[in-house]
C-alpha cells in the first residue's frame, strides 16, 4: 500500500480524488439510466415482480379448471402485506431481502418496468464509492479510481444493473465489506464497525446464497490481514450466521427440493461438458468487461490467458497486494466453476453468476499498472476503459421476448369483464400457461374488477367449465405454436380468428355458434 497515497487523507489530492470518484459515480448512473426501459422484461424479471406481491411463484400455483377472476400477479393494489413475502418463497431458490426491498421500492416509486429497474441501476452506480474507497485504502487513490472507472463502464455491469435481479445489491454489499475490512485495518476497530460488519454479512446472505463463498474469502483475508481485531470481526460474522440460521434456516431447507429442480434449467448439454465448463470459466473475466463477438472469442481467450500469466508473475512479487482479490475470484468464479463441474450445469455461461467477481477483476487490472513507469502507468486499465466505452452498444442489446403486443391484443379481443380467456395447460405447458397469464396481467389495462374471467384448462375439460363456455358463446384461447393439439381440446368449439406472437404464444378466438374455420 503506497504510504504517501493514504497517510494523509485530508490532503488536497485526496479531496480531488473524491471529487473524481463522485464524477465516476455520475457517469455510472448515466450509463445505467440510458435505455433503461428500452428492452422488454425477461422471465426472471417477471418472476421477481411476482414475488413482491407476497403470493410467491404465482404462475405455478394458479387454480386449475375453475373460471375465476384472479388478482394481478405482479400488481400491488391487492397484494399481501410485505411481511408475507418470506413465507411465500418456497418455490424459488432465493432468500427474501431483495424481494422485500423491491416491494418497498415499487410502493414508493411506482409499479412500472422502468421504476423497478431503477433500483438496480442506482445500487450498481453507488457501488463505485465503496469500491474506490477500498482501493484507496489498500493500494492508493489512482488504483481505486481506475477500478471504479472500469466498474462504471463495464458492459456486463451495466447489463446486470438494468435487470430486476438481486445481483446489484449483492455486489454493493460485497464492495462495502471489502471497504470495511480495509477501514478496520487502517483506522482500527469501533463498535459500530462490528455492527456494520454483522449487518453486511447478514444482508448479503439474505440477498443471494452465493454470498457465502464471497464472505468466506473475506473472512480468510481478515484472518491473515488483521492482527488485533480478527476475533472481534469473527464474532460479528458468527452473530450474523446465527441470526440467519434461526430466521431463515427452515425456509432454506424447504427450498432444497426446488434447487434440484432448478438445476434442469442450467443443465450443461454440451457434447464435452467438462471442456465447455473450463472454457466458460476462462472467458468469464473477459466477459465482465464486454461480451466479445463469437468470431473474436478465440482471441479473447488468448488475451485472458496472457493476462492470467501476467497476474501470476506479478502476484509472485506482490502477493500481499493481489491476495485479497484472488481470494474473491476464488469465492465467485471459482466457486461457480466447482458447482458446474460437480452438478453438470452451465451457470458460468450466464454472465450474471460472474458479476460479483467484477470488482476483484477490475481491481487486479488496475493494480497491474500501479508500479509501472510514468509513461506506461495504468495503460492497461485505460485501454480497457476505452474498449468498454466502444463496446457499450452491445450492453444495451438484450433480445428478450416482448409480451406487450400479445397483452394488448388480449385486452382488445377478450372484451369486458364478461369475457373468458382460457390458458391451455397441456402436460408439457403447465408452467408456460401460468407465465402467459402473468405477462398479460402485468401489462393489461383492465382494472381489477373489470378484467375478463380466466380459466386454466387441463385436458380433457371437465363438464363444470364446459357449460359456462357454451353459455358465453365465444371465448379466447391462448396456447403455444409448437403443438396444435390444444386447438381441438374443447369439443364443439371452432376457431374464428388466430394471431401468433413469436416466442410469446398464439391467441385464437373460438365460438360455439357453428361458424368460423376449423
Amino acid at each position: 500500500m503506497p504510504a504517501d497515497d493514504v497517510a494523509h487523507p485530508d490532503t488536497r489530492r485526496d479531496r480531488i480524488a473524491w471529487i473524481a470518484a463522485c464524477l465516476i459515480l455520475l457517469l455510472a448512473l448515466l450509463l445505467r439510466l440510458l435505455y433503461l426501459a428500452a428492452e422488454p422484461l425477461d422471465l426472471d424479471e417477471f418472476w421477481n415482480l411476482q414475488l413482491t406481491s407476497g403470493r410467491g411463484t404465482v404462475h405455478e400455483s394458479v387454480s386449475v379448471n375453475q373460471i375465476h377472476r384472479p388478482a394481478s400477479a405482479t400488481g400491488l393494489a391487492d397484494a399481501l402485506p410485505w411481511w408475507r413475502i418470506p413465507g411465500s418463497l418456497d418455490r424459488v431458490t432465493h432468500p427474501p431481502l431483495f424481494s422485500i426491498a423491491l416491494r418497498w421500492w415499487r410502493g414508493a416509486i411506482g409499479e412500472g418496468d422502468a421504476s423497478a429497474r431503477l433500483l438496480g441501476a442506482i445500487l450498481s452506480a453507488i457501488t463505485v464509492i465503496p469500491l474506490f474507497a477500498a482501493g484507496r485504502n489498500l493500494h492508493g487513490r489512482c488504483v481505486g479510481l481506475w477500478a471504479a472507472a472500469l466498474f462504471a463502464v463495464a458492459g456486463a455491469q451495466i447489463d446486470g444493473a438494468q435487470q430486476i435481479r438481486p445481483y446489484p445489491l449483492l455486489i454493493l454489499l460485497g464492495a462495502s465489506g471489502v471497504w470495511l475490512l480495509s477501514d478496520i485495518e487502517r483506522l482500527g476497530w469501533r463498535w459500530w464497525k462490528g455492527a456494520l460488519a454483522a449487518g453486511i454479512c447478514l444482508a448479503a446472505v439474505l440477498t443471494h446464497y452465493f454470498a457465502a463463498p464471497l464472505l468466506t474469502a473475506l473472512a480468510i483475508e481478515a484472518t491473515l490481514r488483521l492482527k488485533r481485531d480478527r476475533l472481534k470481526l469473527a464474532g460479528a460474522g458468527l452473530a450474523a450466521a446465527v441470526i440467519f440460521c434461526v430466521a431463515w434456516g427452515p425456509m432454506l431447507l424447504r427450498q432444497r427440493a426446488v434447487s434440484r429442480e432448478a438445476a434442469f434449467w442450467v443443465a450443461n448439454r454440451d457434447a464435452q461438458p467438462v471442456t465447455a465448463t473450463l472454457l466458460d470459466a476462462l472467458m468469464a473475466p473477459a466477459r465482465l468487461f464486454f461480451e466479445p463477438p463469437e468470431s473474436a472469442r478465440p482471441m479473447a481467450a488468448a488475451l485472458v490467458i496472457a493476462l492470467a500469466i501476467i497476474v501470476i508473475m506479478a502476484a509472485r512479487r506482490r502477493w500481499a497486494e493481489f491476495r485479497l482479490w484472488l481470494l474473491l475470484l476464488a469465492g465467485t468464479i471459482g466457486f461457480t466453476l466447482v458447482l458446474d463441474l460437480a452438478n453438470n450445469t452451465s451457470m458460468l455461461r450466464l454472465i450474471r453468476y460472474s458479476l460479483p467477481a467484477g470488482p476483484a477483476v477490475y481491481m487486479i487490472v488496475a493494480l497491474l499498472g500501479a508500479r509501472r513507469g510514468k509513461l506506461t502507468a495504468f495503460a492497461l486499465p485505460a485501454g480497457l476503459t476505452i474498449a468498454c466505452l466502444v463496446a457499450l452498444p452491445g450492453a444495451y442489446n438484450r433480445p428478450n421476448v416482448d409480451f406487450r403486443p400479445m397483452a394488448a391484443y388480449l385486452d382488445r379481443v377478450a372484451g369486458d369483464r364478461n369475457g373468458i380467456v382460457v390458458f391451455h395447460r397441456l402436460p408439457n405447458w403447465t408452467w408456460h400457461a401460468g407465465f402467459q397469464w402473468v405477462t398479460w396481467s402485468h401489462y393489461s389495462r383492465h382494472g381489477p374488477d373489470e378484467s375478463p374471467r380466466v380459466l386454466f384448462l387441463d385436458e380433457p375439460p371437465p363438464a363444470l367449465v364446459m357449460e359456462p363456455l357454451r353459455h358465453a358463446g365465444r371465448f379466447v384461447l391462448v396456447g403455444r405454436a409448437e403443438d396444435r393439439r390444444w386447438l381441438d381440446s374443447i369439443p364443439g368449439a371452432r376457431v374464428t380468428s388466430r394471431q401468433e406472437f413469436p416466442g410469446a404464444g398464439v391467441v385464437v378466438e373460438m365460438s360455439f355458434d357453428g361458424g368460423g374455420n376449423p
